[in-house]
């Protein structure tokens, strides 16, 4: 009001002038304000006198949406120009394709337009072309001065043109320059919009190294996956810088090694909808959300939820996505109800940690489940699990489908119908039209070419009674269970050649046999009691050399188990790990043990940990010490009692100050991780010495390895000393490539360890010692006996030499030939059912992969065939 007065230059307040007036009544109060305060609004649009908005000119819908198309089709062809640019080299090729392109053109128009339009030039026939082209360069690389006979203004004239033309030229080209590095900055450094539909996409933050060696895994793995089909355009998008990953990618994943794939990087934000909307999320076939590392678990599960949730809301406005699909990777067991909250069902989560933890518990007692999965839940193997239709076969059994896949081997089924995955299902379930085989074959195999047989394969098996299905020793029988390891090599190598060393005679003798803990007597803790102490024809334990223990099949009538944790990865996946091995599917005996020895513990952990697992079974203890000295390991601990050990990477050796609540540091360089894995390595030699020092064999070693690159033996899973390397970071990045590819395959996962088991048998078990069988044979014998061969591998004669796993042998040549497989050195991976199932906790779930059928199976129906 005040504004107004002023701006008619009074400034007008109640009083002799403008006296109230006398109200007398609420309604005379009311109606007097309001027309005070219409008064007021009239006299402040006023106050700014503004002229009346006239209407916009029309403009023509065909010019604009003209406009839009070559706007959009210079940004398409920028983008093209830009994915295959690779580095400044191939800026200079373009720039030299251009300029020939440019100077043969003009010498083009010069002989044709321009020579023949000039009158004055006299014509003595035509004149080469090579000429013309001669002639633009002169004005192109040259300055046309004036000759040495002309008069001095005219050389003043000349030399003054061409240092002004100089000047003009080169502000002209630093302007270009400027376009030029804008462009490059646009399209280079940060990024142009990306071009795409019905390709993969991956978001992350990739502030520490493992979440770059994940990112890393997930793209090798796609390029592996989609090899059959030519390949697959795959966009990144992380905020690391897009030069940087480039140039990276070119070292570890250089053309060749993508098969035809095409790697698109972007810098940006997964949290930002500008930034997802350049990559072209709305068109995206597939997107994995990778985990922040750098944050605790419960923010990084909180980036991951707004992500996925912007995600979702953005393909809900396509209509045309709606067999899209998300893969989430989270780190809390919250984050899983609240994601199936929070998003549509094309959203999947995917507890990593909790998988990772769940295939460690198998290990303890199943060591050669850390070779199998290794083998077939990686792209980049030829084996790999599938999920595939057979057209034609609705209405045969299930036993039936064997014996049509020289190409595969066939170990359950997926019924949509059903809503159900059942790994090792009853012979004669009945198959429909919908549903999917589970099996193993060729990653370079096309499902086209993949199809069966049009005839069975006959197969006759031979003088074989089921009934006399057994597990045998891994020893020879003639071989007393109270021998020591030193008598066994001298009973095995007798007549061997004298040349071999004692390790490689104990090898031959041990070999890598099966074990059923009711035909040995067994120290306590469980294992076979071999030998107490090893001689000096041994050296170190001699068993060493030989498979450890952790290559055996170990079931319950082994005993309890007795695992030693060492370091303390932090209490989410710690909590994970114990729960799994306490009730999870592969659960450990009852009346087990678990010692946990580390150092810096915060207070209360145990008892949070305790809480978080909810553990019901196993006997827990904490010792503290520190791993990395061997004085306090030995002092502290009796290395002997123990059964199995898992060194995992300490959380005060990544985080000092055990606070992840201001970031986690100690990931955010390759040196810091090769650092890390330095320590676990240093672990478990300590590990092995004290064994070493008391004489006893070697035990179950598992112990995490968190750098993609650099190996030892002790690391090896195929040399000598065998100890279980797991890496869980690569791991998880192969999980996250399944679910990708097709997201009913992690419901294969979850079955495997919790209805069935892998084993490792000897020959001996299906086969006498003077028979000559195929594989088809092996195969149809073992499904006698509801198990189904997985694969097998042989006892190497030599300790340097190393292991050779054959999982899914293919064709029907190899298949059909015959030979001797009980020869004492070659074992059968078994995948055979669990006999009892251990009972469940009450209340809500905490499985990460319990009740996926709706986030894996509604989404993409039997009609749909995944991207």
């Amino acid at each position: 009001m005040q504004l107004a007065a002023q701006s008619r230059g009074v400034f007008e307040v109640p009083g002799e002038d403008n006296p109230e007036p006398e109200l007398h009544s609420y309604d005379e109060w009311s109606a007097w304000s309001d027309s005070t305060r219409i008064s007021e609004q009239e006299d402040w649009v006023d106050a700014f006198n503004l002229p009346a908005p006239q209407a916009a000119p029309p403009v023509d819908r065909w010019q604009r949406i003209q406009r839009w198309r070559w706007n959009e089709l210079r940004e398409k062809l920028a983008y093209r120009y830009f994915c295959w640019r690779q580095d400044t080299w191939s800026d200079l090729q373009l720039v030299l394709v251009v300029n020939l392109t440019v100077i043969t053109l003009f010498g083009w128009i010069k002989s044709s337009v321009v020579d023949v339009l000039d009158t004055t030039l006299v014509h003595t026939g035509p004149k080469p072309f090579w000429l013309s082209i001669y002639e633009v360069m002169k004005v192109v690389f040259g300055q046309d001065l004036a000759d040495e006979s002309a008069g001095v203004a005219q050389q003043v004239f000349s030399v003054s043109v061409a240092i002004g033309g100089l000047a003009a030229f080169a502000l002209v080209l630093a302007l270009i320059e400027q376009v030029v590095l804008q462009v490059l900055d646009d399209n280079v450094k940060r990024g142009s919009r990306v071009f795409e539909s019905n390709h993969v996409l991956i978001l992350g933050w990739c502030d520490s190294q493992r979440d770059l060696e994940v990112v890393q895994k997930v793209v090798s793995q796609l390029c592996h996956a989609y090899e059959a089909e030519d390949g697959r355009v795959i966009v990144v998008m992380t905020q690391r810088a897009k030069l940087e990953l480039e140039a990276l990618f070119r070292r570890i994943l250089p053309a060749p090694q993508r098969f035809g794939s095409q790697l698109v990087f972007r810098q940006g934000s997964p949290l930002v909808p500008a930034d997802l909307r350049k990559v072209a999320a709305a068109s995206a076939a597939a997107t994995v959300i990778v985990s922040d590392s750098s944050r605790s678990p419960v923010e990084a599960d909180a980036e991951a939820i707004r992500a996925a949730v912007l995600l979702d809301e953005i393909m809900q406005a396509v209509p045309e996505q709606s067999t899209a699909r998300i893969v989430v990777e989270v780190k809390t067991v919250n984050a899983l109800s609240v994601l199936q909250y929070s998003c549509s069902a094309r959203t999947m989560a995917l507890h990593t940690g909790e998988l990772n933890a769940r295939r460690l518990s198998r290990m303890v007692k199943h060591p050669v489940v850390a070779a199998v999965t290794y083998i077939v839940w990686n792209f980049s193997m030829r084996p790999q699990v599938y999920l595939q239709r057979l057209r034609g076969f609705a209405g045969r059994r299930y036993s039936e489908l064997q014996a049509y896949l020289p190409n595969a081997t066939v170990y359950g089924l997926v019924q949509p119908a059903q809503r159900r995955c059942t790994v090792l299902p009853p012979a004669d379930t009945v198959l429909t039209d919908d549903d999917e085989v589970v099996l193993t074959r060729a990653v370079t195999l096309p499902a086209s070419e993949a199809q069966p047989l049009a005839v069975p394969v006959p197969i006759d098996l031979g003088n074989w009674d089921p009934a006399t299905f057994r597990s045998t020793c891994f020893l020879d029988a003639a071989i007393s269970p109270s021998s020591s390891l030193g008598a066994v090599v001298g009973a095995a190598t007798s007549t061997e050649d004298p040349d071999v060393t004692p390790e490689d005679r104990a090898l031959q003798a041990a070999a890598f046999g099966s074990f059923n803990g009711s035909e040995w007597g067994a120290r306590p803790g469980g294992r076979p009691a071999l030998a107490a102490r090893v001689g000096a024809e041994g050296g170190q334990a001699a068993y060493m050399f030989v498979a450890p223990l952790q290559e055996l099949s170990m079931d319950d009538a082994c005993g309890p188990e007795a695992v030693l944790i060492c370091g303390f990865p932090g209490e989410a996946f710690m909590g994970d790990l114990l729960r799994e091995l306490d009730h999870g599917p592969a659960a450990l005996p009852a009346g087990s043990s678990l010692t946990l020895f580390h150092a810096n513990a915060p207070e209360g952990m145990l008892e949070r940990v305790r809480a978080r697992s909810m553990l019901r079974r196993l006997e827990l203890r904490h010792v503290s010490g520190n791993p990395l000295e061997a004085d306090e390991m030995t002092s502290r601990l009796d290395v002997t009692q123990y059964t199995t050990a898992i060194v995992l990477c300490d959380q005060s050796w990544v985080d000092p100050d055990l606070d992840d609540t201001n970031g986690i540091q100690g990931l955010d360089e390759r040196r810091d991780v090769l650092r890390l894995e330095s320590l676990i390595l240093l672990v478990q030699l300590h590990l092995r010495k004290a064994l070493q020092d008391a004489g006893y064999p070697d035990i179950n070693i598992i112990a995490e390895k968190v750098a993609a690159e650099g190996q030892t033996r002790f690391e090896d899973r195929y040399r000598l000393p065998i100890g279980i390397s797991v890496n869980m970071t690569s791991y998880s990045g192969k999980l996250l490539t399944a679910a990708l590819y097709n997201p009913r395959l992690i419901m294969v996962y979850a079955q495997m360890g919790d209805a069935c088991e892998l084993s490792v048998q000897a020959a001996a078990a299906l086969c006498s010692e003077d028979e000559e069988l195929s594989y088809w044979q092996l195969m149809a014998r073992a499904a006698s006996v509801g198990r189904v061969l997985y694969g097998y591998y042989q006892v190497p004669d030599r300790s340097h030499k190393p292991i050779d796993f054959i999982i899914n042998p293919e064709g029907m040549e190899v298949r059909s030939r015959k030979r001797r497989w009980n020869d004492g050195r070659t074992q059968l991976i078994l995948l055979e059912p669990k006999q009892s199932t251990l009972p469940r906790p009450a209340g809500p779930s905490t499985d990460a992969v319990r009740g996926l059928e709706r986030a894996a199976m509604v989404p993409w129906g039997p009609a749909k065939t995944p991207a």
